[in-house]
């Protein structure tokens, strides 16, 4: 069984907005009879509020790569280039030059979101 729900507790709609019910677990219900329960850490990441831990991004002054379309310079793709070859790629720096690597935002239906959980990792996962 395949639950896309990042919480084991019951996420709801209320007035003030959504609210976790942590004394409450009726999804549960769907894990009745099942024989193997997989819980996972999921895409914590995605959440409002969270960045890459370990990079510039946790500063106050950083910003989302949303709306980049271009590599940052020129200058540090040609850079970057050079210390691959030399076998000194640096993940981070390959993620800097692929802001625009959102494919979410020109596939089909324009999605505005960015695909974070594939684009947005340390080490770009396209390496």
């Amino acid at each position: 069984m395949l639950s896309r729900n990042a919480f084991l507790v019951d996420l709801v709609r209320e007035n003030i907005g959504r609210v976790l019910k942590l004394d409450s677990i009726e999804n549960g219900k769907s894990w009745k009879g099942v024989d193997m329960l997989i819980f996972n850490t999921w895409h914590w990441w995605l959440h409002k509020g969270s960045r890459q831990p370990g990079t510039e991004w946790n500063e106050s002054n950083s910003t989302t790569c949303k709306g980049q379309t271009q590599p940052l310079m020129l200058c540090l793709v040609k850079r970057f280039g050079e210390g691959f070859r030399k076998g000194k790629g640096k993940g981070g720096l390959l993620s800097q030059l692929r802001k625009d690597g959102h494919p979410s935002i020109y596939g089909i239906g324009g999605n505005k979101g960015n695909d974070c959980s594939h684009w947005c990792l340390a080490g770009v996962p396209d390496t």
